[in-house]
């Protein structure tokens, strides 16, 4: 009987412009034994060889960001006595950055380009992903559930909060559409631009860069537009950095059909944490990297960096619910600030506050520090808040469910 190969070792390199894979094995090894190969980017596989003798195949490398692996599958073939047998052995990961923009990583979802001007008029709102440019600058959308839109119902407008890694990955990054799925609604994930102009950079608030400082008001209008084509609510959704993002662009809509559920969000980049700050600006306005002063450096870039100035657009317009964890730094640095814009609060609960009718702020224990509520109660607040619930009827019974689970 043929023993299939023991102890293989795969290794996958990088040569000129391919990938390499190979196998090392004993010298000693059965000559009936074949080897296949997978070139795996993200663990799937987009490149493949058939069975042959020899040990090392190439792959043509699009250069793609992604974690890449090697697979090799060994095949022993059948005798009288036993079935072919196969096993399969793993390279270590290689890391590619490729491009910090790549829409092609998206490319198997629909992608339609599409105009600032022109966003949605003539066409019909499908799933995939839109890229919207004009002059250079550009942003994306990645819908989802369109098919379940009808006029009057909600729609998830889902902005993302800092990432916790970039190694092998390229922007456009989008968040929320697990949420939305198990909500069973359609969703809009917006995709943060300045994020593709560099590797080093997690975090940007959907804020804008040197050549496009009216980013939110440019997501404004393309959402404001989407509205008129679909009569459509919106619910603004964001934790931390999308957080910030959701209450910037609430305020700058002109619908009247929106409405923010928000967590632990920063109200202001000049009171949040330097370091990500500074990383913003160099990557957003290089020409300001030697300006010392963080906040003199925002003034200066002339994006809205505070959600101070637009708490008067909100007060008493538009139905906002605030979760904050207690033990966050940010209610001491952002929560308290924002908060005093809309007046004194009334206390309703142990945890529960009413800014008017609109605004209810629910100041919560789920963990210690900067953390994001369990999923299981962001999706019930999210689901009520859709349903047209009042953010205090809302805030109050998130308040009950979480103690409940304690």
């Amino acid at each position: 009987m043929v023993e299939i190969v023991e102890h293989p070792k795969v290794i996958l390199t990088f040569e000129g412009q391919e990938w390499v894979a190979k196998v090392e094995v004993p010298v000693d090894s059965p000559e009936v034994v074949t080897y296949a190969f997978y070139l795996l980017r993200n663990k799937t596989r987009v490149a493949h060889s058939r069975y042959g003798k020899g040990l090392e195949v190439k792959f043509p490398n699009d250069g793609l960001a992604g974690h890449y692996q090697a697979r090799v599958f060994i095949k022993e073939p059948a005798t009288d006595d036993q079935p072919a047998l196969v096993k399969t052995h793993d390279s270590e990961r290689v890391v590619q950055l490729g491009s910090p923009y790549d829409l092609r990583r998206w490319s198997n979802r629909p992608v339609f380009e599409r105009s600032f001007e022109s966003p949605w008029s003539g066409h019909d709102v499908a799933d995939g992903l839109y890229h919207f440019m004009d002059e250079g600058c550009y942003v994306d959308f990645l819908l989802g559930g369109m098919e379940n839109l009808e006029a009057g119902s909600a729609v998830l407008v889902c902005f993302s909060g800092a990432l916790t890694s970039r190694d092998g990955t390229s922007a456009p990054f989008f968040s929320g559409v697990e949420m939305a799925k198990r909500l069973d609604i359609p969703v809009i994930s917006v995709s943060d631009p300045t994020l593709g102009r560099s590797h080093e950079l997690f975090l940007g608030w959907y804020a804008g860069h040197e050549s496009f400082t009216d980013l939110p008001n440019r997501i404004a209008i393309l959402l404001d537009s989407f509205v008129e084509r679909t009569s459509a609510r919106l619910v603004l959704m964001g934790g931390s950095g999308g957080g910030f993002a959701s209450l910037l662009i609430l305020s700058l809509l002109q619908t009247q059909l929106a409405s923010a559920f928000v967590w632990n969000p920063q109200t202001s980049l000049a009171r949040y944490s330097p370091g990500p700050v500074k990383r913003f600006l160099d990557v957003a306005f290089p020409a300001l990297s030697d300006v010392n002063d963080l906040k003199t450096a925002l003034q200066v870039s002339g994006v809205p960096y505070s959600l101070d100035a637009c708490a008067p657009t909100l007060v008493g317009k538009r139905h906002i619910l605030y979760l904050q964890n207690r033990s966050d730094w940010h209610v001491k640095s952002h929560a308290s600030p924002f908060l005093a814009k809309f007046g004194k609060g009334v206390q309703v609960s142990t945890e529960v506050f009413s800014f008017s009718t609109h605004l209810a702020y629910w100041e919560g224990d789920w963990g210690e520090g900067h953390l994001a509520p369990p999923k299981d109660i962001i999706a019930s607040g999210l689901a009520a808040v859709i349903a047209g619930r009042e953010p205090l009827t809302v805030a109050l019974e998130l308040e009950k469910e979480l103690s409940l689970r304690r």
